[in-house]
């Protein structure tokens, strides 16, 4: 059952009586179900991001990392068994219920997958099957970006379920493939807003509660409404299973008080659900409930609704004791925790052939529940909240570590990381990875959560980690609208990086985008006095060089191909084909020709060619990165050939575009035309002619 928000409200006569909407029915049979489940179609995602259904308890790394876990080990024990292990002919289906978000599911598959591959097992011997009530739901997953890797992988797929509704027994997104294999049910915070029965049983007798429900006007919001409770007297075969019947005669004897609630949509859901497997079924659950059937009896009363979502929606306890029980009047078994008060109980329940037992499964259950679990990390959590603003960084790195890299714990660590991570000593490096592997689980609801890339580039930034700070700044610039927090940070990423030129464009950026930004104020000055004295440097081509100079030849190019409009993998694919048929030509016709790379404070920033023969030199190429034009940078190299030409008593030539822009600049550095083509203009430059006319 989820966090609560609210108690059910104390039932008491309003000033003018309402419309009975409903008399003396059973609770699984009430319209307040019919209610709970128009919410959740109609809001669809929204339920979470906007009405704020708590899901966090069972949406994080761990809880998945544990399930990952538990379900490897299912597979370990389905491989030893008879007749076959999954394959993909009779692949292992795992079902989603009430998948909600999805953030569940991807936390998840990111870590099974790893498993597998672990256990050297295909990825193709399991699919993972999301559903949901509502069609809106599917849309929002098939947009996912973060989901779209395992759904192009084969492995992921959605479909709709409705737990309860008659003619909807089985998901409608099984695939092609009808062969039967195991399969695996998971049910998060789904049992408790099943439909299901009450019942009390009182000093030896067996009561139904029955409900009515009254309300005003027409509508039906659960948390609108008013209840009222009676009771009657149980028949000997109440449900048409004996399984069932005899769970409540167990009960009626076992216990002397005590308000009992049935599972019945829940188990019939389950009972359908079996019939799609090859008989070995593994139900993984968690929800607030009761998993010992001692603890019914500090149940007493009317039966309670917890509301959620401004009270539109509801939940209730789930009887995992009745669930286990059912289970093992079938053959089956139950792994449950040992521990009874508990704010989050993980339960399993198997199903299998006789003789088979899953030896691997109940290991791998009780190994992950009953030393800490995620009721327990949930706890620790909540206690520590007012103080981790204090935690010191080898604690917090613990803290991120027992989560499993946890992005929601990162956020509230986060002020007291950044305040000590620049001095971190011994805890760089772990720092450095609990960064990073907290990055991997990041799977936004809502926007602001996207915050998270430039908490982790600052933290990375205050380490000296400039190159993958970098990146993180850059992902937070994708997310948001540019700031003048986040240039300036990508500015001291370049600076640490010794792109002094690409930081003064971020610093100069942070000024456009807040003038009274004091500190990326300081910082430009501080960069154009420093790049005024610095000049560029030369040296040979490289074969590592190959990718810089298709880069630098794609931003020469930019201008030409962005109006065609075409997809960025076609663009690429033709600016290489280009780029490579340039490179050839330029070996080919130009073998002899200095081919140099130009550098700045270390860092390529373009290319120069310059052939020389006796009878002239030519300036084949010369090119820079698109933010280091139009800084001079080129004019000076230019006019130091030049130089070197007058030295050597030789003339310069080169041709230009017609309409390059920097036909002008060679035309103030004294160039002349010499011939032109189609496309371009010849020039030259004879250094000593030039400088008997000055």
């Amino acid at each position: 059952m989820p966090e609560h928000e609210s108690a059910n409200p104390a039932i008491n006569a309003p000033a003018t009586a309402p419309r009975i909407l409903e008399k003396d029915v059973p609770l699984s049979r009430s319209l307040i179900w019919r209610a709970q489940r128009d919410f959740y179609s109609t809001r669809a995602l929204k339920a979470w991001t906007e009405d704020q259904v708590p899901s966090y308890i069972t949406n994080n790394p761990f809880i998945a990392d544990i399930y990952a876990e538990v379900i490897a080990a299912f597979l370990d024990d389905c491989g030893s068994l008879k007749p076959a292990p999954p394959s993909r002919e009779t692949p292992l289906r795992i079902l989603e219920i009430g998948a909600g978000t999805g953030k569940f599911a991807y936390l998840f598959l990111r870590r099974l997958v790893g498993l597998l591959k672990m256990r050297d097992l295909p990825l193709d011997s399991f699919q993972y099957v999301m559903t949901e009530c509502s069609e809106s739901l599917l849309e929002d997953w098939h947009r996912n970006s973060y989901l779209a890797q395992f759904v192009s992988e084969g492995m992921l797929h959605f479909g709709t379920f409705s737990a309860g509704l008659e003619n909807n027994h089985q998901p409608n997104a099984w695939g092609a493939n009808k062969a039967r294999g195991p399969l695996i049910v998971i049910a998060n915070y789904v049992f408790d807003s099943l439909p299901q029965d009450a019942f009390a049983v009182d000093r030896g007798q067996l009561y139904e509660i029955l409900l009515t429900t009254s309300g005003e006007g027409n509508g039906l919001n659960p948390g609108d409404l008013k209840f009222s409770f009676a009771k009657s007297t149980v028949s000997s075969n109440h449900y048409s299973d004996p399984c069932w019947t005899g769970i409540l005669e167990q009960y009626q004897t076992s216990l002397s008080a005590a308000t009992v609630l049935f599972p019945t949509t829940t188990l019939t859901t389950l009972r359908h659900l079996s019939e799609n497997s090859d008989g070995r079924m593994l139900v993984l659950a968690a929800d607030k409930g009761i998993s010992h059937g001692a603890d019914l009896a500090s149940l007493q009363g009317e039966p309670t609704l917890e509301f959620h979502a401004s009270r539109q929606c509801f939940s209730q306890l789930v009887n995992f004791d009745a669930i286990a029980r059912y289970f093992r009047g079938k053959g089956g078994a139950a792994l449950l925790p040992q521990k009874h008060f508990t704010t989050l109980n993980v339960c399993g329940f198997l199903q299998h052939h006789s003789g088979e037992d899953f030896p691997a499964t109940r290991r791998a259950y009780h190994r992950a529940i009953d030393a800490f679990g995620p009721d327990d990390l949930f706890t620790v959590m909540m206690w520590l909240n007012d103080h981790l603003d204090q935690v010191p960084l080898s604690q917090a790195i613990s803290l991120l570590r027992l989560t499993r890299w946890d992005p929601t714990a990162f956020a509230r660590l986060f002020p007291a990381i950044v305040r000590q991570a620049r001095n971190a000593g011994a805890e760089r490096n772990d720092l450095h990875d609990a960064v990073l592997r907290t990055w991997e689980n990041h799977y936004p609801l809502s926007r602001p959560e996207n915050i998270l890339a430039f908490h982790c580039g600052a933290v990375l930034l205050e380490m000296g980690f400039f190159s993958e700070a970098y990146e993180m700044f850059r992902k937070s610039q994708q997310l948001f609208e540019p700031s003048a927090a986040t240039s300036f940070n990508l500015g001291l990423c370049c600076q640490g990086m010794n792109r002094h030129q690409q930081a003064l464009e971020f610093m100069r950026e942070a000024c456009s985008l807040d003038p009274g930004f004091e500190p990326a104020r300081q910082s430009r000055l501080k960069l154009e006095d420093q790049l005024s004295r610095m000049k560029p440097t030369l040296r040979p081509v490289r074969l590592d060089d190959r990718e810089f100079l298709f880069r630098l030849y794609s931003s020469t190019r930019a201008h030409e191909i962005a109006p065609l409009g075409w997809p960025a993998a076609q663009q690429e694919a033709f600016l290489r084909m280009q780029f490579n048929a340039q490179q050839q030509w330029y070996q080919t016709a130009y073998a002899a020709a200095e081919h140099q790379i130009i550098e700045l404070a270390g860092q390529p920033i373009g290319r120069m060619i310059v052939l020389r023969e006796q009878g002239g030199w030519h300036l084949v190429d010369i090119s820079l990165l698109s933010e280091h034009r139009g800084h001079g940078i080129g004019g000076g190299l230019i006019r130091s050939l030049i130089q070197e030409c007058a030295t050597a008593g030789v003339i310069l030539k080169l041709q230009v575009l017609k309409l390059n822009p920097a036909l002008r600049l060679y035309q103030r550095l004294g160039f002349t035309f010499s011939g032109e083509d189609q496309m371009y203009m010849q020039m030259q430059l004879d250094p000593q002619a030039a400088s008997s006319q000055r």
